[in-house]
């Protein structure tokens, strides 16, 4: 079964590929009905394998975290594989490894959600298990509290990791009070504070059908829609309303943390902005094109001159990173402790340069080539294809995005571009954070503004 499938994505990947050559990705139709209980059906026939892919996006992500319990959703979420009224956790992963699929389910800040994937010949029964772990958890308290461990084993692992501090560091000062600034998986502190009370509460009030997108993409047999749409008439809203995450709003000053680690020689750096641009921007491709030129790309200006002229960093990179109520625009990278103002004065330069001076024919070109190279990677699988139409449903995106977006790319001009970054990447209210030893960096920084300095615990 195995060499199969892989002999189906081979085919896939060249068959996509090959639409890449075309100005539009071609993407049949998917057909949509809302249903009384408020979730979103869509539904996706292709013929290219005999796979069926089926993404299930519900409105409880870790925004809605209460205060001091960070993390519940996460918990909540991986909790559903646990148990149901029919199945004991081990059951549930035979029923899904017997059909050679695969189950799992995942949170971030807007949403969680339940993924799977299986062959198009056990689409009935692959429902079925699919829709006794929505409906049906037990909540076993023994596998609640090896949850609770395992999460708590990660954020162990995590202060081991000064990149992935540094990030998270970067959006708990940026994002100050707002539900946003912390991760999905919450902290050692508040995970302790969870009770199993805690998580059976928060699977009745926001694993809701109202703003659910099921998204269900493959060869499946069309009478299975009846099935599914049955079931998913049997998730009952709970009245609970949808509670609208507060928007991101633009902070009008300088803003610099030091987080202070003694042991480190490096320093790991983020600088950015509260940026939104949403897909239903018209500025977005252009946006997109900007990004990939200024430090999106492998031959992007901030590589360029910070990595290969310089020589201060093996990696640095640019990105908006987009949620449904707001966005960022940030730069990452790292550098020796006693190049990091350097590095940052560098940074500052090249945004200053990008916002005042036109790019060049050659540049546009080239992320052209490369965006239009990169952009059907997104959609050769079944899996990827649900993954990217329940984000166009969730966040109310135009469907048409996807096969429209080479084109709207190939129709950037220079001055879009130019215009794009003097409105999206501006640094000159920036936020900060300098992962490193302070003693080390603190005296240099100063020259920057004033700033704080947090101590890692």
């Amino acid at each position: 079964m195995k060499k199969l499938s892989v002999i189906f994505f081979i085919l896939l990947t060249f068959f996509v590929r090959m639409m890449a050559n075309s100005s539009e990705i071609k993407i049949p139709e998917w057909h949509k009905k809302v249903l009384k209980n408020g979730v979103k059906l869509v539904s996706l026939y292709t013929e290219k394998i005999p796979m069926v892919s089926i993404n299930l996006i519900i409105p409880s992500g870790s925004a809605l975290d209460p205060p001091g319990k960070e993390g519940l959703a996460r918990l909540t979420a991986r909790m559903l594989l646990k148990g149901t009224k029919n199945r004991d956790e081990e059951r549930i992963a035979f029923d899904v490894e017997f059909l050679g699929g695969s189950l799992e389910t995942y949170s971030s800040q807007d949403y969680s959600a339940i993924s799977a994937e299986f062959m198009s010949k056990d689409v009935l029964k692959a429902i079925e298990i699919f829709f006794d772990v929505l409906l049906n958890p037990i909540f076993p308290e023994e596998e609640f509290k090896k949850e609770k461990e395992r999460a708590m084993d990660l954020l162990k692992q995590e202060k081991d990791n000064p990149s992935l501090i540094a990030s998270k560091e970067f959006f708990q000062f940026l994002f100050k009070d707002h539900p946003y600034a912390h991760s999905s998986i919450g902290s050692e502190e508040t995970i302790e504070k969870i009770k199993l009370e805690d998580a059976i509460d928060f699977y009745k009030k926001r694993f809701i059908p109202n703003g659910s997108v099921f998204v269900i993409v493959g060869n499946f047999d069309k009478s299975s829609i009846g099935k599914i749409e049955n079931s998913l008439n049997m998730w009952k809203d709970r009245k609970t309303g949808l509670e609208p995450i507060k928007k991101l709003e633009e902070i009008l000053e300088r803003r610099i943390l030091i987080v202070d680690d003694p042991d480190q020689t490096q320093s790991q750096i983020r600088i950015g902005r509260i940026s939104f641009v949403s897909k239903k921007d018209p500025d977005f491709p252009a946006a997109v094109l900007a990004n990939t030129i200024l430090g999106g790309g492998f031959t992007s200006r901030l590589v360029n001159e910070v990595r290969v002229n310089r020589g201060l960093t093996y990696g640095i990179n640019s990105s908006f990173v987009n949620y449904k109520s707001g966005g960022v625009f940030l730069v990452s990278t790292f550098t020796k402790n006693k190049s990091t103002l350097e590095t940052i004065k560098i940074i500052i330069d090249e945004l200053k340069k990008f916002k005042e001076t036109s790019v060049t024919d050659a540049e546009l070109e080239g992320a052209k080539n490369y965006i239009t190279g990169q952009f059907p990677r997104g959609l050769e699988t079944n899996n990827k294809l649900a993954s990217q139409i329940g984000e166009i449903e969730f966040f109310n995106y135009p469907p048409e995005i996807l096969k429209n977006f080479l084109t709207e790319i190939k129709k950037v001009t220079k001055d879009d571009i130019q215009r794009v970054s003097q409105k999206h990447f501006d640094l000159g209210n920036f936020t900060l954070l300098v992962l490193s030893n302070a003693k080390e960096v603190e005296e240099d920084l100063k020259e920057l503004g004033k700033y704080e300095v947090k101590r890692m615990k």
